[in-house]
């Protein structure tokens, strides 16, 4: 079965003779995590995986986060320089998470029906890129309509969510909290690329953000190209089983626990893309930022960001999945209010705030990746769907929504109405969360005694695809 193989996956073809014993090396223990049993990692690994695999996961993350530094939040800047209204940026940035709610599941629905994760992963890697780096042409920079078009058809190409398929997969349920020290190399990235852009920019103009973004994603494509197989252990697996139905997917994601899972994701999402598409239009226009500020403020995001992905596997046993997602929702309301107070004499104490957006993301993201390798244990066939869905709830449905919204209330009412609006909105969700959770914990059954779903729990119709059989022992089929 997938995650009881997975540590002994060949990542790199010359690796498969190196990971065979590692089987023979497990050392469990029994532990508490949310009331589920958790199994301790085994020794002689690197951060749960052989170390020549290890290295090629955290190289992609690196560079992916670099890339991404040199457009991300300052693709609003690009907008505004050649023309964009405040309302046609926050239009463009919900459009584009709508086409990449259709696209994105596509892509990774036909990575799982083909079995070929890495042909659709390295073409969309290519095609992406190459899109977006047309935006530096005057021909298209020069007409709004032309920006509107190559931006949306660039995130027709969108795979986020399929690294992350990769990781789980590969760290397997033995060693899956382990996978926030691979995401932090992301983080870290992101951090030191968006202040040394934002240094470049000042100085040099935005033409530097798109020759780095060209050389960033030539390199990650180069490096899939030579060092990712053309199908893991698994793949090869599941390619001689049968295919995974889409009724089981459906019926996974219409359970309870799960809807109120994806509601959190498009809630949170949301409020994070106000976050990072619409702060620097508030800094630059309202408080008169200057670029190099803007990229430090993402630099310092950071600085609690990889500490608590490092520290993932703690903090899941410690506060569990319920609680991670409360602190992140509390720093995300004082982080939001504490927008409403900057003056332009004191815009550098934004870099206070954005110390908090480590937390936010990071104990976030932690709960949403453990809870996503969950939810793929439950059902077969669909390892890269599932991750591929969960970043699309968040990313697009959330970051869509967000994107729209924020950018009318921006227009309408300015810059702090809306940051007091959505700190509002997050106090009363992080009540009704913390309630929730309180409920379910000492009111409700003793098989689950979590808000978020956990593998405690299963739908009767999906048990008999579970793609662990060996834990199906531990799940009460009898539950929600």
């Amino acid at each position: 079965t997938n995650n009881k193989t997975s540590l002994e996956e060949p990542f790199l073809a010359s690796q498969q003779d190196d990971t065979l014993g590692e089987k023979e090396n497990e050392v469990r223990a029994l532990d508490q995590l949310d009331g589920e049993e958790v199994i301790s990692p085994a020794p002689g690994l690197w951060d749960g995986l052989p170390f020549r695999m290890a290295i090629v996961l955290k190289l992609l993350y690196f560079l992916e986060g670099l890339g991404a530094s040199t457009w991300g939040r300052f693709a609003a800047i690009y907008y505004n320089l050649h023309g964009l209204s405040p309302e046609q940026v926050g239009l463009l940035g919900g459009l584009m998470p709508i086409v990449s709610t259709v696209a994105q599941p596509l892509w990774g629905m036909a990575a799982d029906v083909w079995f070929s994760r890495k042909t659709i992963y390295l073409l969309c890697r290519m095609a992406g890129a190459t899109l977006l780096l047309t935006l530096a042409l005057p021909a298209v920079y020069r007409s709004i309509p032309w920006i509107f078009a190559v931006s949306l058809l660039t995130v027709t190409f969108s795979s986020s969510g399929i690294l992350d398929a990769y990781t789980l997969e590969l760290l397997g349920e033995t060693n899956k909290t382990m996978y926030g020290r691979y995401r932090m190399w992301c983080a870290l990235s992101w951090g030191a690329g968006a202040v040394g852009m934002g240094w470049l920019t000042d100085r040099f103009g935005f033409e530097w953000n798109f020759i780095l973004y060209g050389f960033m994603g030539f390199l990650s494509c180069l490096m899939i190209a030579a060092l990712v197989p053309k199908r893991t252990m698994v793949e090869e697996q599941e390619q001689d089983e049968e295919q995974g139905k889409i009724g089981d997917l459906i019926r996974l994601f219409s359970r309870p626990r799960v809807v109120l899972f994806c509601l959190e994701l498009i809630l949170v999402g949301g409020a994070m893309a106000i976050v990072e598409r619409l702060l620097f239009l508030y800094l630059v226009d309202d408080l008169g930022a200057s670029t190099f500020l803007c990229g430090l403020s993402v630099g310092v995001t950071v600085l609690l960001e990889l500490p608590t992905f490092w520290c993932a596997d703690w903090l899941l046993r410690w506060l569990g999945h319920d609680y991670l997602v409360a602190v992140s929702m509390l720093c995300f309301v004082v982080r939001a209010y504490g927008y409403t107070l900057l003056t332009p004499s004191t815009v550098t104490w934004v870099l206070a705030l954005e110390v908090m957006h480590g937390i936010t993301f990071a104990c976030f993201w932690i709960s949403v990746m453990d809870v996503t390798k969950i939810l793929s244990q439950q059902v077969h066939g669909w390892n890269t769907t599932i991750p591929v869905l969960t970043n699309t709830i968040f990313q697009c449905v959330g970051g869509g929504l967000g994107s729209i919204l924020g950018g009318w209330t921006m227009n309408k009412y300015g810059s702090k109405y809306m940051y007091h609006g959505i700190s509002t909105i997050m106090l009363v969700a992080l009540v009704l969360h913390v309630m929730g959770a309180l409920v379910v914990r000492y009111c409700g059954s003793s098989h689950c005694k979590t808000f978020l779903p956990t593998k405690n729990e299963q739908d009767p119709d999906t048990t008999e695809h579970s793609s662990d059989p060996e834990n199906e022992e531990l799940i009460d089929k009898d539950g929600p």
